[in-house]
C-alpha cells in the first residue's frame, strides 16, 4: 500500500503531494498577489473533484426507473413525483461519499443497486447437481 504515516494518520502519498503542491503554488502565488487565499480559490474545484471521485452515481436514472419498475411489479409503488426525486438525492447525497470512500480504502467495490440476471446464483449449484 502506498501511503505515508503521519503520526496516527495514514495518508495516501498522493494526497500528500497534492498537499506539498499546493503549499508550494501558495507560496510563490503569496509572493506575486500578498492577498491570495489558494484554499478559497480551490475549494469548489476539490470539492467537485471529490464528490466526483467518491461518489459515483450508482443509481442513474434508468437505474432508478428499472428498480422502480420491478418493485412496483412485485406490488410495491414507490412515489415518483419531482419532490420525492429530490428528497432521494438529497439522503442519497448525505451517505454516498462516505460509503463511496470507505469502499474505496477497503478496496471492496460498491454492489449494484439491483441484480443482474445474467447468470445462475451460485445457492442453486451444487457439487451434485449442475
Amino acid at each position: 500500500r502506498d501511503a505515508v504515516a503521519l503520526g496516527e494518520i495514514e495518508m495516501p502519498t498522493e494526497m500528500l503531494m497534492v498537499g506539498k503542491s499546493l503549499m508550494t503554488v501558495e507560496g510563490i502565488g503569496k509572493e506575486i498577489y500578498p492577498e491570495l487565499d489558494v484554499f478559497t480559490e480551490v475549494r469548489p474545484h476539490f470539492m467537485k473533484l471529490l464528490w466526483k471521485r467518491y461518489s459515483p452515481d450508482r443509481l442513474a436514472r434508468e437505474e432508478l426507473r428499472k428498480l422502480r419498475a420491478a418493485l412496483a411489479a412485485g406490488g410495491v409503488v414507490l412515489d415518483d413525483s419531482d419532490a420525492a426525486e429530490d428528497k432521494l438525492a438529497e439522503l442519497r447525497a448525505m451517505y454516498e461519499p462516505y460509503v463511496a470512500a470507505l469502499a474505496a480504502h477497503l478496496l471492496m467495490p460498491l454492489p449494484q443497486w439491483r441484480v443482474r440476471d445474467d447468470g445462475r446464483h451460485n445457492w442453486r449449484a451444487t457439487a451434485w447437481r449442475e
